[in-house]
């Protein structure tokens, strides 16, 4: 664990580390809730920082580009306006603009926390995909795929090492059904079976690409419980129980046991910019973080809301699946998915 004064020690330093080039971010999910408190800490802590901030609503983007310059006059804000990230091409389309927009450029932190709350047992895209799949394992990694040559790009203005942090829930991976991967059978359907599955898939996916990306470190967070991230705003549920969830209920649960989502955005700043979670392929001097896989500096993370690993959490249902190398299916079934639904588009 690493406490809270800690953390903002860290954070208040990048202030030093960022000057005078700064550093380039890319934050997708950052219009609400931890990606919103997310973008608030890198832009006060910071020196001169170009940040994408990818967004469905242009009024909204445009609000928070203005929030941000009052808090940071030296930063660059740049919205990206998307669509509907349950459609991986989207995504990938999302991700085209940026690549155009710093051509030539880098990406320094890849920050990504788009949400889909649904409580039916499976909705299915376009594309063929269950869209709460699709929003937090499918398009998030075809973002990173994308954004790959910039993350890897030589520049001599890096503060450090380039980052990927994926907020969902490492730590609590799930069984996942080999046979089954895009979850078509509907005895493999359900919304907490789905929400575990994201979580192993996310996890294994960067696992993979750490193996293959080493100059890229890739951190899979959970953020525990967060005031204020409005987590019960499905259209499934109706204005009463929205309303009585999230005003009366989670505000008493909150006040027990979560932390707010000013601190959830500043612990998460220091996720994405400490040194111990370092690249596969960059040698430290001193001791890196535990990887997801057990190794030290292995390039691929599991950090929890204290910034703690969460690897042993996850070794019970990560390590025979390793064992059998349904990881690397995983990532190949993927790829697969993605020719299949990009190549017709």
């Amino acid at each position: 664990m690493v406490n809270l004064s800690e953390i903002r020690q860290a954070n208040a330093a990048l202030k030093t580390a960022t000057a005078p080039n700064g550093l380039t971010a890319v934050v997708v999910g950052g219009t609400a809730g931890i990606g919103r408190a997310f973008l608030t800490s890198l832009a006060t802590a910071t020196t001169n920082p170009k940040i994408y901030i990818v967004g469905r609503k242009p009024d909204v983007l445009s609000s928070i580009v203005a929030d941000l310059k009052t808090l940071n006059a030296t930063g660059t804000y740049i919205p990206v306006e998307t669509g509907d990230l349950t459609l991986v091409a989207v995504a990938h389309q999302t991700a085209q603009k940026i690549l155009t927009g710093e051509a030539g450029g880098k990406i320094d932190i890849l920050f990504l926390s788009p949400g889909y709350i649904t409580f039916s047992s499976r909705e299915e895209s376009s594309e063929g995909l269950d869209k709460a799949l699709a929003v937090r394992f499918y398009s998030r990694m075809r973002f990173i795929l994308d954004l790959l040559p910039l993350l890897e790009a030589k520049n001599a203005s890096r503060p450090f090492p380039a980052r990927v942090v994926t907020v969902l829930a490492g730590g609590s991976e799930a069984t996942i059904f080999p046979d089954d991967l895009g979850l078509k059978e509907p005895a493999h359907q359900g919304v907490v079976t789905t929400a575990g599955i994201a979580t192993t898939y996310t996890t294994m996916f960067l696992e993979q690409l750490a193996a293959r990306h080493t100059q890229v470190s890739f951190v899979h967070t959970y953020p525990g419980f967060v005031r204020g991230t409005n987590l019960f705003k499905s259209e499934h549920l109706g204005g009463l129980t929205r309303f009585l969830l999230n005003w009366m209920f989670m505000p008493a649960l909150g006040r027990l046991m979560s932390i707010s989502a000013s601190e959830s955005g500043e612990r998460h700043l220091f996720i994405a910019t400490d040194a111990s979670f370092t690249p596969a392929g960059v040698m430290r001097a001193d001791a890196a973080a535990v990887g997801s896989n057990g190794k030290i500096g292995s390039g691929a993370y599991i950090v929890g809301e204290n910034a703690e690993s969460k690897a042993a959490a996850s070794e019970r249902v990560m390590k025979p699946y390793r064992e059998k190398a349904v990881d690397v299916l995983v990532y190949e079934h993927t790829l697969a998915e993605y020719r299949r639904i990009l190549e017709t588009t």
